[in-house]
């Protein structure tokens, strides 16, 4: 059973027009005006925008050398940031829109582990509860927002700029830009691990017409960091030797819970991948197993315990529908322990009844966002062999 994950994250309030020069519309988070003509025109008509910007960043031990800029000396990091403007002409963006556009993160219930992709995990898309009223699948618009940027306030301004790239038409069903950076270290200060971001949309180009504009907008988020003073089985996960586990026994988690507690409910997912199959021969033909993940959902809460069962993952050829339920141990891998914390958004859309530049034909406007989610996904990684 899927958690309810929208309940789980409370949003305060973050951003305000007088903390950054702007006229971009002020965005509301987690809410949104309900007397908006254009809002409610679009709900008539049944137009719904929704947008999820993810910004991921894994810590390794493994590279660790004097000068390192990753997070507390303790690793290398690597980052990553993209995001999706959604549209649907038709219904509402639900979980199978979400997945069209590659736009979900297939996790366990709460308290669980289960194999990445097994029908034990569900989907956690950015938005509440999903489920989709159409059977065939419905035509994505990814949105055009025009030049789309990220300032980290903690690291000097520094600014990461998401490269917009035009999506191929997939069977007439995904259409439009999706937008991404990705930066190693020692380029990662414009993702850093913790502090204050700044999520800038130009708005959509003077030629784009109503029904694919969407204004300018500033989006302020807090990114809480990756779990620290992790030790996983009393072991510091930043020996770049990696951890020694028992084999057969559970392993005990500890790290510093989100400074966020009390403000939000986030979760930590623990994947458990095993070092994948060096390629051999069977009756003669070559053969190359991929590396076998398993996935476990906690609370934010500072400590956990992955059962030993979470270890054992199913043969290639017959894979299990949960943890631990046939197949070999996991004797060595990586272990990757990720904070996820969201938090939401509405922009309000536009109407002008002067044709302005941008706004589309007189009487006409702009596209708003019905329902956005900055989602951070910041995790910190070690070798583990189990004995």
């Amino acid at each position: 059973m899927r958690p309810s994950l929208l309940g789980l994250y409370a949003f305060a309030p973050l951003f305000a027009c007088a903390q950054v020069a702007c006229s971009a519309p002020v965005v509301v988070p987690g809410g949104g005006s309900s007397s908006d003509p254009l809002v409610l025109r679009a709900g008539a008509e049944g137009t719904s925008t929704a947008a999820l910007v993810v910004l991921e960043r894994t810590v390794t031990a493994r590279g660790v050398a004097a000068g390192s800029n990753a997070a507390d000396s303790d690793g290398t990091a690597h980052a990553s940031a993209v995001a999706r403007f959604i549209k649907m002409r038709v219904g509402s963006v639900d979980d199978q829109a979400l997945r069209m556009v590659g736009a979900t993160l297939d996790l366990p219930a709460l308290g669980t582990c289960a194999p990445a992709g097994s029908s034990a995990t569900d989907s956690m898309s950015g938005d509440a509860e999903l489920s989709s009223d159409f059977d065939a699948p419905r035509a994505v618009e990814l949105l055009d927002v025009g030049a789309l940027s990220i300032e980290a306030l903690e690291a000097n301004g520094a600014q990461t700029t998401l490269e917009a790239r035009s999506l191929p038409d997939i069977v007439d069903l995904v259409t439009g830009v999706l937008y991404s950076a990705r930066s190693s270290a020692p380029d990662t200060d414009g993702l850093p691990s913790r502090g204050s971001y700044l999520l800038r949309a130009a708005g959509s180009s003077v030629t784009a017409d109503a029904e694919h504009s969407v204004p300018s907008f500033t989006v302020a988020a807090t990114a809480p960091g990756e779990p620290s003073e992790l030790r996983i089985g009393g072991q510091d996960a930043r020996d770049e030797a990696g951890v020694t586990l028992d084999a057969g026994a559970a392993v005990d988690l500890r790290w510093s819970a989100s400074d966020l507690t009390g403000v939000s409910d986030d979760v930590v997912y623990v994947e458990l991948i095993s070092a994948p199959v060096t390629p051999g021969l069977t009756s003669g033909a070559p053969t190359s197993k991929r590396a076998a993940t398993v996935r476990c959902l906690f609370a934010d809460r500072g400590s956990a315990a992955i059962p030993a069962s979470a270890f054992r993952v199913a043969d290639q050829e017959s894979p299990a529908t949960q943890a631990g339920a046939t197949g070999k141990e996991m004797t060595r891998g990586t272990i990757v322990v990720h904070r996820i914390h969201r938090e939401t958004f509405q922009v309000a859309g536009h109407v002008s009844s002067t044709g302005t530049a941008g706004a589309g034909p007189a009487g006409a406007g702009q596209l708003g966002i019905d329902s956005g989610v900055i989602r951070f996904d910041f995790a910190r990684a070690a070798e583990f062999t189990r004995r």
